[in-house]
């Protein structure tokens, strides 16, 4: 961050100016707070990033009464608790310290809340599979009418207790100003038996269902799932989830990673592909890696790339190059772009053989 120049103290959440806490507790707030207080009171600082600033509870307050005042800050970065057990419920008679729900709860809960900020992004715990603790998320989600991007940016599988994931699910469904909605890896590793861990349950993904089904409001959304295995897994309704695609007519961009096929949904996902009118960017893994069961064979490239010929909404695909490039799969691509006259952009993520003259056929059709 930059550094800006003093600012009069900035009004509290309660009204009183931030400037008037005694001495003592002045005396309290670390050099790094006082420089973030600062900030937050210059009419030049759009952004704070407090994911790796820690707080005492008093400290967190302050900065959640200066973000509540400010008029100017659109994007605040956070860092949210790990916890040792997910959806860990506080016990009688204690009183933990949770930082972010203090700031947060100052900044958006209080009489006066922030208006300003847009972008709320969410880091975990800067390592890697920790179960990270929602708090007050869900709550403030919920009830904010101004945020307009929520973005997780958490390393590999940290992930949150059953529970609060459903929790923040439903604040989202309920939630109609977000219009950039990046998920974290909705897996699940909070069993006994190791080999439980590492899927999404039906009750989670009923959430998500409901989410692209119900929301008309979200235009960048990105999903990332677990296997469909373990518990409930049986009754993860996958063939809804592209039912509730084909009715959703704000998305405009969607990026899908994790196991989001299985043979019972190839109907459901062709059918999508087919017949999708709003959707412009499709980003997803290689369907090769969407099949669980080792007699089931994975949905064929050429299947997809044929479901192609009729799709008039796609402008940019991306695609897994290890997997997409077998001779069969690229020539139906190859004839595909001779009948869709919509796709401009086709990237292989790593580039594929065939890449090149798939990437030469749009420029030559662009041309015509």
């Amino acid at each position: 961050m930059s550094q800006q120049e003093p600012a009069s103290p900035s009004p509290g959440a309660n009204g009183s100016p931030i400037g008037s806490r005694n001495d003592s507790e002045a005396q309290q707030v670390s050099a790094r707070v006082q420089k973030i207080l600062q900030e937050l009171g210059s009419a030049a600082q759009r952004s704070i990033d407090l994911s790796y600033v820690e707080m005492e509870e008093n400290e967190a307050q302050l900065v959640g009464e200066a973000i509540a005042s400010s008029q100017h800050l659109e994007v605040l970065i956070l860092q949210l608790d790990p916890v040792l057990t997910p959806d860990e419920e506080e016990s009688d008679g204690e009183d933990p310290s949770w930082p972010n729900d203090t700031v947060l709860r100052a900044a958006f809960l209080g009489p006066r809340p922030n208006t300003s900020v847009r972008s709320l992004i969410i880091e975990g715990s800067g390592t890697d599979g920790d179960f990270m603790r929602l708090g007050v998320l869900p709550q403030v989600i919920r009830e904010n009418s101004h945020l307009t991007k929520l973005e997780f940016q958490w390393k590999g599988v940290d992930g949150t207790g059953q529970r609060e994931t459903q929790e923040l699910f439903d604040s989202l469904i309920s939630n109609s100003t977000l219009r950039t909605l990046v998920l974290p890896s909705l897996e699940r590793w909070d069993f006994e038996d190791p080999e439980d861990g590492g899927f999404i349950d039906a009750d989670t993904f009923s959430r998500v269902v409901k989410l692209v089904e119900s929301n008309t409001s979200i235009s960048h959304l990105d999903l990332q799932i677990g296997e469909c295995r373990g518990p409930g897994s049986a009754d993860l309704n996958l063939p809804a989830f592209y039912t509730a695609l084909r009715s959703n007519s704000s998305i405009r961009t969607l990026r899908l990673r994790g196991f989001f096929l299985k043979r019972n949904a190839e109907a459901e996902f062709l059918e999508w592909i087919r017949t999708s009118a709003t959707l412009e960017e499709l980003d997803m893994e290689s369907l090769g890696d969407w099949y669980q069961d080792e007699d089931e064979e994975p949905l064929r490239y050429k299947l997809f790339f044929r479901a192609l010929r009729e799709n008039k909404s796609l402008k940019k695909l991306v695609l897994d190059g290890l997997s997409a490039d077998a001779d069969e799969d690229f020539r139906e691509l190859m004839d595909a772009l001779t009948v869709n006259s919509t796709l401009q952009e086709v990237v292989f993520e790593p580039d594929s053989d065939h890449g090149e003259a798939v990437r030469e056929a749009l420029q030559r059709r662009v041309a015509q």
